[in-house]
């Protein structure tokens, strides 16, 4: 059994290329959270509205341990806020919840202490990594490296 999954969501390809990295670098199974494709103001407009969730085509995690990569947006990532619901009502109880946050922006903690709070509701830990988009490149290795601590622990 595989000690976690890798989730993600993407929409201008940055956390789709921090997933595959994670999942090829770990030989951990990488899956994909499709939502609509829906114009980049609209998807703007959507993540003012904080739990708006957007039905997605997603699995559930079949590990005790998630590592989930998505994107900072203004205050909800609605694909991300559908997967957390789906989570919920199916009673997902996990170990260990890792959320890989890219962001570009501003104000991505308290983003980031918001879903982690929602996830925690499901895990007995929920630790998050921040990784601003134009240090990508950079901070894969460091990322790897925190991943592989959490995991081993």
């Amino acid at each position: 059994m595989q000690k976690a999954e890798v989730f993600y969501f993407s929409y201008t390809g940055t956390c789709r290329k921090i997933a595959k990295f994670l999942s090829k670098e770990l030989n951990l199974p990488l899956k994909e959270i499709i939502s609509l494709s829906l114009p980049y103001l609209v998807w703007l407009t959507l993540s003012f509205i904080p739990s708006l969730g957007i039905p997605a085509k997603t699995s559930i995690p079949e590990t005790k341990n998630l590592i989930l990569v998505f994107p900072k947006w203004t205050f909800n990532c609605p694909p991300i806020t559908y997967f957390y619901m789906i989570c919920k009502r199916r009673k997902i109880k996990l170990k260990k919840i890792l959320l890989i946050i890219s962001y570009g922006g501003f104000r991505e903690v308290p983003y980031a202490e918001g879903y982690a709070k929602k996830f925690k509701e499901f895990a007995d830990e929920v630790d998050v990594f921040l990784i601003k988009r134009k240090s990508t490149e950079e901070k894969l290795p460091l990322l790897k490296e925190w991943i592989r601590k959490h995991l081993e622990a």
